[in-house]
């Protein structure tokens, strides 16, 4: 249907997130983390990450409280009730999320450091880009914060401005 058909169209996210997002990357995470040399997926496990909380900002910025961090007991635990996580704990989980992500982008590139090449539909494997992804989106929950926490946008605004990569700044670091 047309994006602008809002009448089929409406919180299409929330079902997407759960139903596609979600257990995908969950399983990418499962099936890296079985591997014995798991260790050199490190930047595609973080980019997982960034995903996750990129189609998670979207959800919430619609639904308010979601389930996310029980989201996938379901799959994977059996348990159908999932708890509904605050905008409050959200943020703060993501940002706990993002930041590991960074480090684990930013860390050096070995030998044996798994690169998507092209498969990475967004970035071709630039963790450079990614990272600025992920600071962006630290960005855009600062910016939730900015009418129930100033101090804490704040403290957001300079932890990203203090990281080396910083935010998206031009059109070429946009997802495509």
């Amino acid at each position: 249907s047309s994006p602008y058909e809002l009448t089929t169209n409406v919180n299409s996210r929330y079902g997407v997130f759960y139903a596609s997002v979600l257990p995908n990357l969950f399983e990418i995470r499962r099936q890296i983390n079985e591997k014995a040399d798991k260790d050199n997926y490190k930047k595609a496990t973080a980019i997982t990450y960034v995903l996750q909380v990129l189609h998670g900002l979207k959800v919430t910025h619609l639904n308010g409280s979601i389930p996310y961090k029980q989201a996938m007991a379901g799959r994977y635990e059996g348990n159908f009730s999932p708890a509904f996580d605050s905008q409050e704990e959200l943020f703060t989980t993501w940002l706990a999320e993002l930041n590991s992500a960074i480090a684990d982008l930013s860390a050096a590139n070995t030998a044996s450091t798994v690169s998507f090449g092209n498969s990475d539909i967004y970035y071709k494997s630039d963790w450079t880009k990614w990272i600025k992804l992920a600071n962006t989106l630290k960005l855009r929950i600062a910016a939730r914060y900015e009418n129930e926490n100033n101090t804490k946008t704040s403290d957001i605004v300079k932890e990203v401005l203090a990281n080396a990569v910083g935010p998206i700044q031009s059109a070429e670091d946009n997802l495509a």
